[in-house]
């Protein structure tokens, strides 16, 4: 299906996952990246409760509060709780929201592997404003509703 120069994809439930979970235990001096997650990348409608995108560590400026860029991605991934004993990264057992800007280098700093697909729910994409659809599309991630 093509809307204008923007590809859109239905999504295939066997493309939900970007590879198999490694069993990190068994992988010796593995360390967790957000690729390890079993969750997809969704855009959502920034909450006032986010206060800062997860991959810059930047807060969300005003401007992200409102059309056209209050969209942002949102993970289901382990986070980083602090460091051990011997300066290694400890994560959260479970899993918790992270949020992103629209720009996939802020996720690949958190999953190396990320590889630009994001989910969008169908009637969300449709109560979007032209505007922040033009937004979205002009922002690298390649989107497919849901």
């Amino acid at each position: 299906m093509q809307t204008g120069t923007f590809a859109v994809q239905l999504r295939n439930p066997s493309q939900l996952h970007q590879h198999q979970i490694p069993n990190v235990l068994s992988q010796g001096n593995m360390t967790w990246h957000s690729g390890y997650s079993p969750y997809g990348y969704d855009l959502v409608t920034l909450s006032n409760r986010v206060k800062k995108c997860y991959g810059c560590g930047q807060d969300f400026a005003e401007c992200y509060r409102r059309e056209p860029k209050n969209i942002v991605v949102r993970h289901f991934d382990k986070r980083v709780k602090g460091k051990d004993a011997q300066g290694n990264l400890q994560y959260t057992n479970d899993f918790q929201a992270a949020y992103y800007h629209l720009n996939p280098s802020h996720i690949v700093k958190k999953n190396p592997v990320f590889n630009g697909r994001v989910s969008v729910a169908t009637e969300l994409w449709e109560s979007l404003s032209s505007a922040t659809q033009a937004f979205i599309q002009s922002s690298g991630l390649h989107v497919q509703y849901m």
